[in-house]
């Protein structure tokens, strides 16, 4: 407990004295008039020891001599003497001593009260401002998930996807599900950190932290925020651009990464000051508490370790220029001031609406009927058993984020939320199962599978022999072959090849079968056929039915109970997934994305008239030298 105690406050005539305990022996007294500061003065007395010569007692009486007067029954006015002023002040302090004792000793029930009454105006606040979001949903006709993806449009242009994927993960975290680590790799300059910052936007302010912090200045944070003040925290590392920046802050990140694995971490430090009689630093033992996951950027696409690489998800930039350009092109006057007021208001009300789901619901119990369905979606990724844990997380936080539309199951004095096919679909459509690779590995990756065939002994024996070379080979290929044709490949060019065909092989997908004629470098072939991003989830009435089965003997819930809600959710599917009068960016592009129920948003057509309607008012005429040219909304 700290020796502060908050000002407390009284009034000697028309004037206010307060006195703030600042520490164990330090007061800071004030004197106002109207809310204006007449003088502030610290002292190391509290009010009691205060005697009428007292510079305090002084100062006040030299403000009021003079400027106190009173008024009689009869009407007639006169100045207080400095005598009772002087009597007045000694009893206000006398009085405001006791509040400043009284306050003291029953500071616990005070503090725990204001804690109390804060948190009713908070919940209050965000309960509102949660209603204020859904009335916008309803009001627009459109879908929680279609906000979102207009909110990534607004926040950048061409990063939609990346940032609605950051969006789920940092969710996980907040919500207590799982915490989910978020990396965006990629050569420098693609726009990382574009998306790095995005996906923390789309957050309330309350979920993020910094996470550049030394141990000394972690347990500066624990005295004052206690030991769980990470728990459910997206600890942002900002951008390891390079090698130096990964080995400066590698401690800490294990630190991270043995809080997001056990809850708990123990650490020792030694103090800056040595003790007063021995002369040596005292060493101090603390823990932190808590799950919180790590958000960062890096070009080190393949230099991560997998204890890194499996305790999240990564992504790379996938924005083209012309997308970009877009983006710094328009954003400018009006739009820019519209694109402030979007981020502001209306994604404001969706933070209050995630606060208020983690305040109200975040402890309700979850149950995924297609879990079975989502397991052999993943089921052949590298990290299987990391996976396990990673997708049916967000698949929870996905529907946990749906709690207002979703029915729920009371059942033994408990709430159950069921998920729904798209919750499913959604982390299928948006992530890659085969996380612990990098972005352009599985890139290159899908390449491959276009550039060459299953592999032909009878080729290889036509270049052993000299009949072809290597870039005529179908079937096999080295990494200089894989360089030169990425090469020609702008947003592919300057990826580290070596690297990247190394990780493929570590990952089962490619295979050494021979060395180069004249050297000795590998020659590869392919192993596996299936593209990475290729893999679709499959709902398979007889797995979920054995799951639901299953059902009854994890929750106790009878089958029929979740049956129900799955036949509701197949009998109000709905296809509509317009915006309604929402407008989209300039730099809108048009894209497919998930929407509400799996469905492309938008056509390029349906979007164009979207775009089209973006017009700001008033606007010039054309002059008539113009009248001829399109206007610059039609040329995009």
């Amino acid at each position: 407990m700290t020796n502060t105690i908050p000002e407390q406050k009284i009034g000697i005539f028309n004037y206010e004295l307060s006195v703030e305990k600042k520490g164990r022996k330090k007061y800071y007294y004030q004197l106002t008039e109207d809310s204006k500061k007449l003088f502030g003065h610290t002292h190391d007395k509290r009010p009691m020891e205060l005697n009428e010569t007292s510079q305090i007692v002084r100062r006040i009486l030299t403000t009021l001599s003079g400027n106190i007067t009173v008024q009689s029954e009869e009407g007639i006015q006169g100045l207080v003497s400095d005598e009772q002023i002087k009597n007045k002040i000694m009893q206000s302090l006398t009085h405001i001593d006791q509040a400043l004792e009284g306050y003291e000793l029953n500071r616990e029930s005070i503090e725990q009260k204001q804690i109390e009454e804060e948190r009713e105006k908070y919940l209050g606040e965000i309960t509102k401002q949660a209603d204020e979001f859904q009335d916008f949903l309803i009001i627009n006709d459109i879908s929680l998930n279609t906000f979102l993806w207009y909110i990534c449009e607004w926040l950048a242009g061409g990063e939609s996807k990346n940032s609605m994927i950051g969006l789920i993960c940092h969710l996980s975290t907040y919500f207590k599900i799982k915490p989910v680590w978020f990396l965006s790799l990629g050569k420098a300059g693609e726009g990382k950190s574009v998306i790095d910052n995005n996906s923390q936007v789309m957050m309330p302010n309350n979920a993020v932290m910094n996470g550049r912090i030394s141990e000394k200045a972690i347990y500066r944070k624990t005295m004052e925020l206690g030991d769980n003040y990470v728990d459910g925290k997206i600890l942002t590392m900002k951008d390891l651009g390079g090698n130096r920046d990964i080995d400066k802050w590698m401690d800490t990140i294990d630190r991270y990464k043995e809080l997001s694995t056990e809850g708990i971490t123990e650490f020792e430090i030694v103090s800056d000051t040595p003790d007063e009689l021995t002369g040596e630093r005292k060493t101090r033992f603390f823990t932190v508490e808590g799950y919180p996951s790590v958000c960062l950027t890096s070009v080190n696409t393949e230099s991560f370790d997998d204890q890194i690489m499996r305790r999240g998800v990564n992504v790379s930039p996938e924005a083209t220029d012309q997308q970009v350009k877009k983006f710094y092109h328009f954003n400018k006057g009006l739009i820019k001031e519209e694109r402030k007021r979007i981020l502001e208001k209306e994604l404001g009300l969706f933070h209050a609406y995630v606060e208020y789901i983690y305040e109200e619901y975040h402890d309700i119990e979850i149950i995924n009927p297609y879990w079975t369905c989502l397991e052999r979606w993943f089921k052949d990724s590298e990290y299987y058993k990391s996976s396990l844990s990673l997708y049916p997380s967000l698949v929870e936080a996905v529907t946990l984020l749906h709690y207002h539309d979703r029915e729920t199951i009371p059942f033994n004095d408990k709430e159950y939320l069921v998920s729904t096919r798209f919750d499913n679909k959604l982390i299928a459509d948006l992530f890659n199962p085969s996380q612990g690779m990098s972005e352009s590995s599985s890139r290159v990756f899908n390449l491959l599978l276009k550039w060459y065939k299953p592999f032909s002994y009878d080729e290889l024996e036509a270049y052993k022999i000299g009949d072809i070379t290597l870039r005529d080979a179908d079937t096999f290929f080295t990494v200089g072959e894989v360089k030169h044709k990425t090469g020609r490949i702008k947003a592919l060019s300057g990826l580290p090849i070596g690297e990247i065909i190394n990780t493929l092989q570590n990952n089962g997908l490619i295979e050494a079968v021979d060395k180069v004629n004249r050297g000795n470098k590998n020659i590869y072939v392919l192993s596996e056929f299936e593209s990475l991003e290729s893999s679709n989830i499959i709902f398979d009435d007889d797995i979920i039915n054995d799951y639901l089965e299953d059902i009854e003997y994890m929750y106790g819930i009878p089958p029929s109970m979740v049956s129900k809600v799955i036949i509701h959710e197949n009998t109000n599917k709905t296809s509509n997934n317009s915006i309604g009068d929402l407008k989209l960016p300039p730099w809108f592009s048009p894209s497919p994305m998930v929407a509400a129920r799996g469905q492309p948003l938008y056509t390029k057509e349906a979007a164009r008239g979207h775009f089209d309607d973006f017009i700001y008012r008033p606007r010039p005429p054309l002059r008539p030298q113009e009248a001829t040219k399109n206007n610059i909304i039609e040329e995009v």
